[in-house]
Parts: C-alpha cells; structure tokens; sequence
C-alpha cells in the first residue's frame, strides 16, 4: 500500500511540475485533491483484496450423528496385524442410519480365508461420528 502511495504521489507532482504555486488556481487545486483521492481510494481496494485474501476461513466442524455401537467393535487379524473396526453386519443390525455412514470409510479386511468388511473408526470419527460407551 506504501509503494502505490508513493508512486501515486509521484505520478501527481510529475503532473504539476509545470505549475508554480503563483500560476496555481482553484481549479489546479481541485484537480490535485482529485488525485490524491483518487490514490487513496485505489490503495484501500488494494488493501481490503489482500486482507480478503489473508483471511482464513476455518472449515466448518463435521456434523454430529448419534453415536455408533461400541459392541460392533470388532479386532480383526489380517495381514500379520490386529486391526479394530466396526462390523459392518452389526451396524446393519444395530445403527439405525447404516446407509448414512460414508462408503469412504468401509474398508474390505481379508484374514484366514474369510472376508469380513467393516468401517475405520479413525475415518467415522473425522467424518463426525461418535462410537458409544461399550455395555460389557
């Protein structure tokens, strides 16, 4: 904003370097307020863009749902590892809303010959599900 303010101001006395204060009138004094108010309101628009710009809007928090079933909480071993899911047979019984959850987070898990789908609980919490107090 200094810069155009600077180069404005300069732009005005290259333009008026012909006129000496005893040549100057009203009307030379009408144009110079002109342009100076013509720079100040260029430099605002300036300013306001890069404040438009600077702002960062936080991303809304994921909606909340009712909370998930923590007895569908399943430890599935595949590949060598133990992974935690929700079995996605339980919810189907037991979650109401089973064909709200986001498909993102199904994960297909494969172990001893069976195949088992499920959801990441990592990925529901971000999506903003909660998982329920376990009964046991």
């Amino acid at each position: 904003m200094r810069n155009m303010i600077i180069a404005g101001a300069t732009a005005l006395s290259l333009a008026f370097t012909g006129v000496t204060p005893a040549q100057a009138d009203q009307r030379d004094v009408a144009r110079l307020l002109a342009g100076i108010a013509a720079v100040a309101i260029i430099a605002k628009v300036i300013d306001d863009r890069r404040d438009r710009r600077a702002a960062v809007v936080a991303p809304p928090p994921p909606p909340r749902y009712q909370a998930l079933p923590a007895d569908c909480i399943v430890d599935v071993r595949t590949r060598g590892r133990d992974v935690r899911v929700l079995g996605s047979r339980c919810l189907q019984r037991n979650y109401r809303d089973f064909n709200a959850l986001p498909r993102a987070c199904e994960i297909e898990l494969r172990g001893r010959g069976n195949r088992r789908s499920g959801f990441d609980i990592g990925c529901l919490r971000n999506a903003g599900f909660e998982i329920g107090r376990h009964r046991n």
